[in-house]
């Protein structure tokens, strides 16, 4: 049987987890709704909920009654992409005693979908996040790069580390996102 492993990452958005009643009463919302769990033990509770076009992907850490991680993402057909998670946004807080890995979240996601897209404000931890992510999925023969609008750019391999390092918090790159596809895509 494989491990659990523990997803790690960061959005600047927290969701309001931050605040502990907060993320109490978001906790009793995703476990009181409809959920899949996809891993329990003693410890946490790995969950996901999917309503209407939002998926939400959680961890609740049962000896704090908290969330220690949540992904939230929308589903849309994008004309390039596909079927695609779309603004995909990541808050994570630290959860002792599990092991660090954010691959398996978004390979479960593309197991779904044949794409996965960030969300536009990313902070330099979430810039690492899907940097790293990018580089997974470029070495597993996927298509990576950057959508603003609804231009892709795609760079040749390796290429897209270039400008996915450059992309800053200021106004100019409000509307940018990383994206990785399944599909093969050709030039845009």
């Amino acid at each position: 049987m494989k491990p659990f492993v523990m997803p790690v990452s960061h959005t600047a958005d927290d969701f309001g987890l931050s605040d502990r009643d907060h993320n109490r009463q978001q906790a009793q919302r995703l476990l009181a709704g409809s959920h899949k769990v996809l891993h329990a033990d003693d410890r946490v509770v790995l969950g996901i909920s999917t309503q209407a076009a939002l998926i939400e992907i959680f961890i609740y850490k049962k000896s704090e009654a908290a969330l220690t991680y949540h992904l939230r993402c929308e589903i849309a057909e994008l004309d390039q992409l596909g079927i695609a998670a779309t603004q995909v946004a990541v808050w994570r807080r630290a959860a002792p005693g599990l092991i660090g890995g954010t691959s398996g979240i978004v390979h479960m996601l593309l197991d779904g979908f044949d794409a996965v897209v960030s969300a536009p404000s990313v902070t330099p931890a979430g810039q690492r996040f899907w940097i790293d992510r990018m580089a997974e999925a470029e070495d597993n023969g996927m298509t990576v790069g950057l959508a603003r609008e609804d231009k892709l750019e795609l760079f040749p391999k390796g290429e897209w580390l270039k400008q996915a390092a450059a992309w800053g918090e200021g106004e100019e790159f409000k509307d940018l996102r990383y994206f990785i596809s399944k599909k093969p895509l050709g030039d845009q």
